[in-house]
């Protein structure tokens, strides 16, 4: 048979309803801060746990603030955090191309999350 560069890998992630809220504050005419929560169940089941794609937060909280130093530019700044979260592939499904029993059974994946975002708008 020809070889090929393709694996499929059935990760079986379900659907996500995310919750979310959040405020702005006009601090002073020039000066915008902005908080904000964002709930999601993992979409990963346990049965495709892996750490190539690792998926798994669901709590995120976030700050932001923005400031107009002219009418025309602003300037935005934010920072997330991604509450740490743990799931264990629990080894029950075949989902590597080969058809044989998953490499990551019984392996755990965690992770936590930082992002920070700076941008500029400018309005002509």
């Amino acid at each position: 048979p020809a070889q090929s560069d393709k694996m499929d890998m059935n990760l079986s992630w379900e659907d996500q309803i995310a919750y979310s809220i959040g405020l702005e504050y006009k601090a002073t005419e020039k000066l915008t801060l902005r908080t904000g929560y964002n709930y999601a169940k993992s979409p990963v089941p346990n049965s495709t746990v892996m750490p190539l794609f690792p998926a798994i937060v669901e709590h995120h909280l976030s700050a932001g603030i923005g400031y107009d130093f002219t009418p025309s530019l602003t300037v935005n700044g934010s920072i997330e955090y991604g509450f740490s979260n743990k799931q264990t592939n629990t080894g029950d499904h075949v989902n590597m191309a080969t058809g044989s029993g998953d490499p990551y059974a019984k392996t755990s994946s965690e992770l936590s999350m930082v992002t920070v975002g700076l941008g500029a708008t400018y309005k002509f």
